[in-house]
């Protein structure tokens, strides 16, 4: 038996609907995974406050596993200066 034109549409029809049920269900649950990652982020970094009020130290925490997320920021030295001289060099 074959089938008619009408039929294939349904049936790719009715498979693209279950493929983005689908879809939607992966969204909301990495969307659910995105926010109880973020809250236990969250917790983890209060833990980690109160840790350090409480005299641990940077380097005991990062034994731990409990190295802040975000790194120190580095000192900027300012602009280095160039010699007039070496400026002149270049220029000729």
């Amino acid at each position: 038996m074959t089938k008619t034109v009408q039929e294939l549409v349904h049936e790719q029809v009715a498979a693209k609907i279950t493929a983005g049920e689908a879809l939607q269900q992966a969204v909301e649950l990495a969307q659910a995974a995105a926010d109880n990652l973020a809250e236990a982020e969250a917790k983890a970094s209060t833990a980690r406050r109160a840790a350090l009020r409480t005299g641990w130290t940077e380097s005991e925490l990062k034994t731990l596993g409990l190295a802040s997320k975000t790194r120190p920021r580095r000192r900027s030295s300012g602009p280095t200066s160039v010699p007039a001289a070496d400026l002149l060099e270049g220029g000729e």
